[in-house]
């Protein structure tokens, strides 16, 4: 068992009110109606336990009927029934019966009749008895779809409330997974638990069970996620196949087609099984699902594939693969994905596939995010003897599944076949990408693409070579030297798309860190409609993304940022739809663009939640920087919380997966996230000196966006030498941002309140109300050192509004402002230190200052908030994280 799974009770919050009110008094009970696995039973239970608590002392019975008890008269009241009643079916059988079952000496009685339908004639003639003639509540639960005795019938008919029982919704879907496995899901697998079970409580019980027992469902990250299939266990099978077994045989062949098949078009299916199509349809086994003009057949239930495929011979398989795809060779392949069907239905025949629907098949399956099935497809048509492309394909979906050293060992083996330009090209690209991003082997990478360019005699084959070079270029932080390799590819004609992907990849990240954010949208335009032209790089859109958003972040535009997200996530919601790979690597990436914002905007709670998300997302499988970006935003929001175990968590998760060598990127941002941790351990010093490290850092790359913001995080540390050089990089960076920091930074050090307050202004305007909050802060703590206690509350007020919505933001300006305390700065540090459990030299390391310097601050302290020795001070300061 895993650790959460118990019996309680998990959403249906409606339906228990509406039980509620037909089981208090005055009310006489329900009839609860729906499919097999909904929950009927489960629901009936907790309403009568319900109503067992809000009234003590009544007494609940139940009886359930089954296929065996309805050959006996009251056979599924028997067990109720304590003295012999006889058989004869008169009306005094039924009163001495009703008796039994609900004594006149127990006034306050629940009866629950379950599965009521299969009640035999004279149980069913007892129950509607017992709801005319008895004072009591009855909840009675009926299969839908079932054939009913009329007793049961005219219950719901004339006397009792009907309510029908659907499928759990996706929330308390999640939430009921989440109880059973006493953790929280990663968000991708939330929504495979609903597409897979549709909210049905049995199929999640059990679906969970097949999960954790397989290996497939286990936590990552601190979140349980799901990769790989599902095992169709004994009981899973037994559930569905219930209903499957009564089936004609040719109608249980068409639902096995569809099993194989889906999504699979109404008119290919009826080619395939005829009439017995239709007749899947009555009996709810099939849904028909619009798709432009067509009619689409899926499973009525995902589960049903599940237990359809567990249990059919391995040659029937076979044959179904092969049928189907037959059927869309004679169709044509007329749509979009037909390829890529038609291609796993032969392999999966175990038929010879031609080579080249197998090539044509890798490329659109990485065009959807389909990555096994591309790995799979190319291998096969590599093994077939199909064309370099074959490699190539194979070595590039291998390299996105984050298997560098497989993806090397397949493209090295086939150097010598690329043999025209475009192979030589394609060759030296596909294994420099991986070496660089993947591998980690920059320098091999490098040495890959200049023996290519060596072998190219065209300026547009070379052009894609340097476009990629400007892509390394740019991720390794050299933003000026990636620039200008973009332009210049930018600027050869008729060159390939290829190259202008690449370019405009190099150009855009440079763009953004470089502070040059208007000249993002145009190239990331000419990037998005060059993607379109080679569809097997449409994964690189959320690689393109990033620098696009990045860009809009650095500059505090962030509605613009919004707007990218929303754009990007429709890509994600196509790849979710068309795609069973799990690596997801949109899905994660539109995640991470989402959490990024909200933390720009000061929703530190949420921030925090769908960035740790993401990370789980990719902590494992990760082609390119990922996870080291989102463990470096993580670390930056619990900083923002301050929470410095947190926070230190996420750094180290960070350093795992922080290549320095070809992230380079992210490197001065990398420092910056040590300044957080800082923050967040009451090292106030220390984290302002850090941010200015990180500026500095940034400057030398030529990153005068991300220099901008780490002095404004100085700044908001309580740095006042920030302004001149702030000052100077508004006529050099584009957007608000700058100008707000700049602002900022020259009211603080001029410790104007008034100019605080207008900037604070600005700040919220701008859409950045945790910043805002802080400078509200800061003009409190200038007005209480001029002694202005009045307009202090003022500023302290303003904050306080502002902080309400920034979800447990808690940084240093916020807890000087809000929290006042005799101490200076830095006796707050050092006693913060000792509070988290560390000794003088430990802290005299920390701040870089003599052990004697450090314990004439612990007496100052103790001495100012009147405790004895150091013990008491830790007793009596309150750390950021203990604050909350």
């Amino acid at each position: 068992m895993w650790p959460g799974s118990d019996d309680t009770f998990t959403g249906r919050d409606a339906e228990l009110g509406i039980l509620a009110a037909v089981l208090a008094p005055g009310g006489h009970g329900a009839v609860l109606t729906g499919g097999a696995g909904v929950g009927k039973t489960r629901l009936a239970a907790q309403a009568a336990r319900q109503a067992q608590s809000d009234t003590p002392g009544t007494v609940i019975r139940r009886v359930r009927a089954t296929a065996s008890s309805r050959a006996l008269p009251l056979g599924a009241f028997a067990p109720l029934l304590t003295e012999a009643v006889g058989m004869a079916a008169d009306f005094s059988i039924l009163i001495k019966a009703a008796e039994l079952v609900l004594p006149a000496d127990q006034p306050h009685s629940i009866l629950i009749v379950d599965d009521a339908h299969l009640l035999d004639p004279l149980s069913a003639s007892l129950l509607l008895h017992l709801v005319l003639a008895r004072d009591a509540h009855i909840l009675v639960t009926v299969r839908s779809g079932e054939p009913c005795p009329d007793a049961v019938t005219a219950l719901w008919k004339d006397h009792l409330p009907r309510l029908d029982i659907g499928h759990l919704n996706e929330n308390d879907t999640t939430a009921l997974v989440e109880r059973l496995l006493g953790g929280p899901l990663q968000s991708l697998t939330r929504r495979r638990f609903w597409r897979l079970t549709a909210g049905n409580p049995l199929y999640i019980h059990t679906a969970v069970d097949a999960a954790v027992a397989s290996g497939a469902l286990a936590p990552v990250a601190g979140l349980w996620r799901w990769r790989g299939g599902i095992a169709a266990t004994p009981r899973l099978t037994e559930l569905i196949t219930e209903r499957l077994d009564a089936l004609e045989p040719a109608v249980y062949a068409a639902v096995e087609t569809v099993a194989y098949g889906e999504p699979l078009g109404l008119d290919l299916l009826r080619r395939l099984t005829g009439a017995a199509a239709e007749t899947a349809e009555r009996a709810r086994l099939i849904t028909l699902i619009p798709d432009g003009r067509r009619l689409e057949a899926h499973l009525a239930h995902p589960l049903y594939g599940e237990a359809i495929r567990a249990r059919t011979p391995k040659s029937t398989e076979r044959r179904i693969h092969r049928h189907l795809a037959e059927a869309l060779a004679a169709t044509g392949g007329r749509r979009s994905g037909d390829t890529l069907r038609r291609a796993r239905h032969t392999l999966d025949s175990a038929e010879p596939a031609d080579p080249a629907l197998l090539t044509q098949a890798a490329a659109q399956a990485i065009g959807f995010y389909e990555l096994d099935l591309a790995v799979r497809c190319a291998h096969h048509a590599v093994q077939a003897g199909g064309p370099v492309e074959a490699s190539l394909l194979l070595g590039m979906a291998l390299s996105w599944l984050d298997r560098g050293t497989a993806s090397e060992t397949a493209l090295a083996a086939d150097v010598h076949r690329a043999v025209t330009e475009d192979q030589i090209t394609a060759m030296a690209f596909t294994r420099a990408a991986n070496l660089n991003w993947v591998a980690v082997q920059p320098d091999d990478a490098d040495r890959v693409l200049e023996e290519g360019r060596q072998k190219l005699h065209t300026p547009q084959a070379r052009a894609v070579l340097d476009a990629f070079g400007s892509a390394f270029t740019a991720h390794r932080g050299h933003a000026d030297k990636a620039l200008a390799m973009a332009d210049a590819v930018l600027a050869v004609p008729d060159r390939p798309s290829t190259a202008t992907v690449f370019a405009t990849l190099g150009g855009t990240e440079a763009l953004a860190v470089m502070g040059r954010a208007d000249e993002v949208p145009a190239r990331v335009t000419a990037g998005h409609a060059a993607i379109d032209q080679v569809p097997q790089f449409g994964i690189m859109r959320h690689a393109l993304a990033a620098g696009h958003l990045n860009a809009l972040l650095l500059a505090g535009r962030l509605d613009d940022a919004d707007q990218a997200v929303t754009f990007y996530a429709g890509y994600t919601d196509v790849a979710l739809a068309l795609s069973g790979s799990l690596l997801m690597y949109g899905y994660h990436a539109t995640n991470y663009f989402r959490g990024a914002t909200a933390l720009e905007r000061g929703q530190i709670s949420t921030a925090i939640g769908i960035i740790r998300d993401t990370f789980a997302g990719f902590s494992e499988e990760d082609p390119g920087s990922w996870a080291a970006m989102a463990a470096l935003t993580l670390a930056q929001a619990h900083g923002a919380a301050g929470d410095p175990t947190a926070t230190a968590a996420a750094i180290a998760d960070l350093n795992r997966h922080y290549r320095p060598t070809t992230q380079g990127l992210i490197q001065p941002v990398v420092h910056l996230s040590s300044a957080w941790l800082a923050a967040a351990e009451g090292a106030v010093g220390k984290a302002r000196t850090t941010a200015r490290e990180a500026a500095d850092c940034a400057a030398r790359l030529g990153h005068l966006a991300v220099e901008t913001v780490a002095l404004h995080t100085a700044v908001r540390f309580g740095d006042r030498t920030c302004g001149p050089r702030l000052q100077a990089l508004t006529s050099l960076v584009d957007g608000p941002r700058v100008q707000l920091a700049a602002q900022h930074a020259q009211a603080w050090s001029e410790r104007d309140a008034s100019k605080l307050l207008t900037v604070c202004t600005a700040l919220a305007d701008a859409g950045l109300p945790l910043i805002a909050a802080e400078a509200a802060a800061q003009a409190a703590i200038v007005r209480r050192e001029a002694g202005d206690l009045r307009t202090e509350q003022t500023a302290s007020a303003q904050a306080r509004r502002l902080l309400a919505v920034c979800q447990g933001a808690d940084t240093p300006a916020l807890r000087e402002a809000l929290r006042p305390s005799p101490l200076t700065e830095r006796e707050r540090e050092v006693a913060a230190l000792v509070a988290a459990g560390h000794s003088n030299r430990q802290i005299a390391e920390h701040l870089v200052v003599s052990v004697r310097t450090v314990e004439g601050h612990v007496y100052r302290a103790c001495v100012k908030l009147g405790v004895a020795d150091r013990a008491a001070l830790a007793e009596l300061t309150v750390t950021p994280a203990q604050d909350r």
